[in-house]
């Protein structure tokens, strides 16, 4: 670390915590949703500190694709995907993507093709190497059979790519979880909105904890899960 050569050969310089996609160095940006996402999945369990993540035991890979700004471009999200995959990581997590209202991903594959195709060989290069996927449905409160989640509605074209709505803790469906049969699974992600209203408890940068809902934490749950599996 920190000499800046490319020891392992692969294209990135001194990545030995992930990449950083916006700022294109191998410095992690100290942001909230990430970190609260990272913490679900992984924080350390059974040492009187914090909360526990789903797997305790786990190694993380940062791939940065959001910034300051909280935006990110498609082609950044795609160059993360190919990272990933080519740089080990059995389970990818994407607390990440957009709505296209009133669109169908045959929509999107006639109007957009080269993305499409962008996105489809991505995540196909990665479930062929052995990764799993997996993908927040969204928090438009929409029916995904009629508005389309990217790149979360590749899950009903891709085995090995999963789609995760947020229930609350009654059980029911988020108040803003995206939902319908193209998703492919419901995890818990919070929803404050009622009146019994519960928020997903996590890490934070500086040493914090922060209570988050949404899909985006509902997916780490599942990817957890998915890690203890493999691992077994």
């Amino acid at each position: 670390p920190g000499n800046n050569i490319d020891d392992d050969s692969n294209g990135y310089i001194d990545d030995i915590n992930g990449w950083n996609f916006v700022n294109n160095n191998g410095m992690p940006y100290a942001d909230l949703h990430g970190t609260h996402v990272a913490g679900i999945i992984g924080a350390e369990g059974n040492n009187s500190t914090g909360i526990s993540g789903v797997t305790w035991d786990t190694n993380l890979m940062s791939l940065d694709v959001l910034g300051a700004n909280d935006l990110a471009s498609d082609s950044d999200i795609i160059d993360a995907i190919y990272y990933a995959a080519d740089n080990g990581a059995e389970v990818i997590n994407m607390s990440i993507g957009r709505l296209i209202p009133y669109s169908s991903l045959s929509d999107y594959r006639l109007r957009e093709p080269a993305e499409y195709a962008e996105y489809y060989e991505a995540l196909k290069y990665a479930t062929d190497k052995g990764s799993t996927v997996i993908i927040s449905a969204g928090n438009e409160d929409a029916d995904v059979g009629i508005h389309l989640p990217l790149p979360a509605a590749f899950s009903s074209e891709i085995d090995g790519v999963i789609s995760v709505a947020a229930v609350a803790n009654t059980g029911d469906i988020s108040s803003y979880s995206n939902y319908g049969s193209l998703v492919t699974i419901a995890a818990p992600g919070g929803d404050d909105n009622g009146n019994d209203g519960s928020a997903i408890i996590s890490t934070a940068p500086n040493s914090s904890y922060e209570e988050l809902q949404g899909t985006s934490m509902a997916s780490p749950v599942v990817a957890g899960a998915a890690a203890l599996i493999k691992a077994v």
